[in-house]
């Protein structure tokens, strides 16, 4: 009895902590889309930087932009210097992008590709935006973007920080309806069965007929009754 009981508690603990982290995702996939809807236009960024950077033999060129709360990284990446009459460039800077940044611009050297990162507190989600030189004109298309109405809603994952984020969203989960449990417990009188609140009072067992559990303590018969 005891080694089922055992067992039947770490099947509700494997469902829960299943069940928090579905709940986790949602929350990081809905936090990132709601910051994506209220992600700002361009100049409306916190802080945003031009430098030069070498990768291998290659040189590319970086607008480097963050929101107040940074909950939206931008990278903006190009084969050549990009508005350079409207952000001064700090130089050559002997750093590494994150790997969820695209340089993949094509095959010419004006092309360029702005990677937009979502999510907090670490970023989950994130667009490419590719803008090529064919003929002579401009072509702009997208990638792990969904199109709605003039919005942008990203959808390919940056694998770390969509773990992350799920797993500290599934902790606050798991906190917030241990603590609903544990209050609506205390709310329960002493003759009720503290699991599902069903009547004990005057059964000859300690298991409750409802949920099949045992009983802390067996009620007491109330002196009033």
């Amino acid at each position: 009895m005891a080694a089922r009981e055992r067992i039947s508690r770490w099947r509700r603990a494997i469902i829960f902590a299943c069940f928090c982290c579905v709940l986790g995702a949602i929350t990081t996939v809905g936090v990132a889309w709601v910051i994506a809807f209220r992600a700002p236009g361009p100049g409306g960024y916190a802080s945003m930087r031009s430098y030069t950077i070498r990768d291998g033999a290659s040189t590319w060129f970086v607008i480097e932009a963050r929101t107040k709360r940074r909950c939206v990284s931008h990278y903006e990446v190009s084969g050549r210097p990009l508005r350079t009459l409207e952000y001064k460039s700090e130089g050559f800077r002997d750093v590494r992008l994150p790997d969820w940044v695209s340089v993949q611009v094509g095959e010419s050297w004006l092309n360029s590709s702005t990677t937009r990162a979502y999510g907090y507190p670490v970023r989950a989600l994130k667009g490419v935006e590719f803008i090529e030189h064919q003929g002579s004109g401009w072509v702009a298309w997208q990638r792990g973007y969904w199109v709605c109405r003039t919005r942008l809603i990203p959808f390919h994952v940056i694998v770390p920080g969509f773990i992350a984020n799920v797993v500290i969203y599934a902790a606050i989960w798991a906190g917030v309806i241990a603590m609903a449990q544990w209050t609506r417990r205390r709310l329960r009188p002493a003759w009720a069965c503290q699991h599902c609140g069903y009547d004990l009072r005057s059964l000859p067992s300690a298991v409750c007929p409802e949920c099949g559990r045992v009983a802390r303590s067996r009620p007491n018969e109330p002196s009033g009754a």
